[in-house]
């Protein structure tokens, strides 16, 4: 019986190993062909700057940096010719908003299309974490400026991390769906993006929770996950972005996504709207992720630059 124990003990080790191994595509960075201007990753180096150097800290208990942070935004969207609009509320007693802006498109259609992050911050560094996603949504705002678009496109940035004095959850993404709602409105589909700077050509420099055979063993790819009946949204935004280059985009769809406890697409997804995440994995290819050593010397500004360029032609074209 003991022996019938121990086999048992090592068939679960072996399938446990297995399964988070990695193996899947050698795709390098010399077969990439790279068509993001420069100008995309100034624009990400500029922001990334601002908000790990200069504003550092953004949250309720430094709310003066919270606030400097909300005016660049509608300033930079501003500049890029979006109708800005302060959806403020109230958290712990102070007030707060969520920055949104609007850009029209060309073709009659009653639905939009949403892209967000959250741009506050609770350390100092945790550059990937907290940073490269409010980073870029801006730098996709500035390629958007003077091009058309297919549908209306809303750019949001949400007061996200904040708890309320019970400890729970105060996101800003339920406060703006709580709008959508009310108002009706219809939404085509939202992209949530995530950390989305980090990449790497090394092997097995990513990491996957259970399933990792067949799945790529570099880290020099981008993801976007979503539940199963954003799938259509999923492979639409995917695709989109594998015909503006070939930039390696991992489609994952499944209805257990360990990404969603920590972003906004779960709200999206409660509330029956088609979601998906764009992400670099975060803790899954970066160990050191929302950490101090999390810093912005660890960005790749040509990869993300090559992403956010990706994604632009995606959604200009949805």
């Amino acid at each position: 019986m003991k022996k019938k124990i121990n086999w048992v003990i090592v068939l679960a080790s072996l399938m446990f190993i297995l399964a988070t191994l990695t193996f899947g595509w050698s795709y390098k960075k010399e077969d990439i062909v790279w068509t993001a201007d420069e100008s995309i990753n100034k624009s990400i180096e500029k922001n990334i700057n601002k908000f790990s150097d200069e504003l550092e800290i953004r949250n309720i208990k430094n709310i003066d940096n919270l606030n400097k942070a909300k005016d660049y935004i509608a300033n930079e969207l501003e500049e890029c010719g979006f109708e800005v609009t302060v959806q403020e509320f109230e958290c712990q007693g102070k007030t707060v908003a969520n920055v949104i802006g609007r850009k029209k498109g060309t073709k009659k259609s009653d639905s939009k299309i949403v892209l967000c992050t959250n741009y506050d911050s609770n350390i100092k560094k945790g550059v990937d974490a907290q940073n490269s996603g409010i980073t870029a949504l801006l730098s996709i705002a500035e390629q958007m400026k003077g091009k058309e678009s297919n549908r209306d496109i809303e750019v949001t940035a949400f007061v996200n991390l904040q708890r309320d004095k019970e400890n729970s959850e105060f996101p800003g993404s339920s406060v703006y769906i709580d709008k959508l709602k009310k108002q009706n409105e219809k939404v085509a589909g939202v992209i949530v993006i995530d950390s989305i700077g980090r990449y790497s050509e090394e092997i097995l420099t990513q990491r996957y929770p259970f399933n990792g055979i067949n799945n790529p063993n570099r880290g020099n790819y981008v993801a976007v996950i979503s539940d199963k009946n954003s799938a259509s949204l999923n492979n639409d935004i995917s695709g989109g972005m594998k015909k503006i280059s070939n930039f390696p985009v991992l489609t994952k769809t499944s209805n257990i996504v360990l990404e969603k406890q920590k972003s906004a697409a779960k709200l999206f997804w409660e509330n029956n709207y088609n979601a998906v995440i764009l992400t670099d994995t975060g803790i899954y290819r970066s160990d050191d992720i929302n950490t101090k050593e999390d810093t912005k010397e660890k960005i790749n500004y040509k990869y993300m630059a090559q992403v956010m360029n990706n994604l632009t032609g995606a959604v200009l074209n949805y």
